[in-house]
């Protein structure tokens, strides 16, 4: 999926390094896939936890927590209602869907 976004992006990306200067996002981006939940990501600035979440029609769906020193928040792609995110702590939720 990320080899195909970059494709898709290409021109784009490729007009503002040369233009802006700005950093080859695909030296950047280090995809990898989630087998289960926990944490998926640690270091000295943050932490990355996925829960499975129940979305119809995909098999494997997740939340996102990402706690930092100072907030922790929480990332969904459904509309489904906070009594269906894996069981963490309350925290802000933003949900992708409108």
């Amino acid at each position: 999926m990320t080899k195909d976004f970059f494709s898709y992006m290409k021109l784009d990306m490729d007009v503002r390094i040369e233009d802006e200067g700005r950093p080859d996002p695909r030296r950047l981006v280090f995809a990898h896939g989630i087998r289960k939940q926990g944490v998926v990501l640690q270091n000295d600035e943050v932490k990355v936890s996925a829960g499975p979440v129940r979305h119809p029609l995909v098999k494997q769906a997740y939340a996102y927590r990402f706690d930092a020193k100072d907030r922790s928040v929480v990332f969904r792609a459904t509309r489904l209602t906070r009594r269906n995110l894996p069981s963490w702590p309350q925290v802000p939720t933003c949900s992708c869907m409108k």
